[in-house]
């Protein structure tokens, strides 16, 4: 398929230690980062988000030498952080697929999502393909235009689940209601090891963490950087796009 990296490529690209038996892992998708909780302990693992159709065939490949998948966690309903589901789900029948309250609307068809201006495509959504050296192939046009887009509805319901702000998800991680980028966006906090995993709130470009300006509602965005400032300055910040690391003091 044209416009994507090579599938030789390991996608695993980094690892970061939990506890002794846990580790979060950085997956590199097609077009944005996915991210793998393996527990060993519990002989289960997490994924947060999903990327696109075409990511699923090497993401099973990896997720076949993990311990069995029991969740994936979405940290919001866009094309490129839920389309995978849609291919992925054949593999992985009874595993539940969760996402934040806020996102019930969106993911039930009761309302559609914004569309992004032309500014937003031209300052961060070619910018984030260009970053990831990803073109979109036809497969996941026809596959994933469908669903996370503003144009159409019709989400697959089955083993949809919901999570709410202050729960504590999974392997030491606690959910942060982060709106701003949409209206649903989530984000996953490791008190412990400091880490938080984003979504689409900051966007890295070049190894710089920078707020993400693609936002719905720029006060709720500005609220949400406030409120991940108070986390303090040694937070990993692991976004959707680009490579992990931590915030410029400017970006706060």
């Amino acid at each position: 398929m044209a416009g994507m990296r090579g599938n030789k490529k390991p996608m695993i690209t980094q690892s970061w230690p939990l506890s002794p038996d846990c580790t979060l892992h950085r997956y590199r998708g097609r077009a944005a980062n996915l991210y793998l909780l393996e527990d060993r302990g519990h002989r289960t693992t997490q994924l947060v988000d999903c990327g696109m159709p075409s990511d699923v065939p090497d993401l099973i490949s990896c997720l076949k030498k993990l311990p069995e998948l029991a969740a994936v966690f979405c940290t919001h309903f866009h094309i490129d952080h839920i389309a995978g589901w849609l291919e992925l789900r054949k593999t992985y029948p009874r595993c539940p697929i969760r996402f934040h309250q806020a996102a019930r609307p969106v993911v039930l068809g009761e309302k559609r999502l914004p569309s992004p201006s032309i500014r937003d495509i031209q300052n961060v959504l070619i910018p984030c393909m260009q970053e990831s050296g990803y073109v979109p192939s036809l497969f996941d046009v026809v596959k994933g235009r469908l669903y996370g887009t503003p144009y159409q509805k019709g989400f697959p319901i089955e083993n949809v689940q919901f999570y709410s702000t202050g729960d504590d998800l999974t392997s030491g991680f606690t959910c942060l209601h982060t709106p701003g980028h949409s209206p649903d966006s989530a984000s996953f906090y490791h008190d412990i090891a400091k880490i938080l995993i984003c979504g689409d709130v900051f966007l890295s470009f070049k190894g710089i963490i920078v707020p993400n300006t693609y936002t719905v509602d720029a006060t709720a965005q500005i609220r949400t950087l406030r409120q991940i400032a108070f986390l303090g300055t040694d937070v990993l910040i692991c976004p959707g796009h680009g490579e992990p690391g931590k915030m410029r003091p400017e970006s706060k």
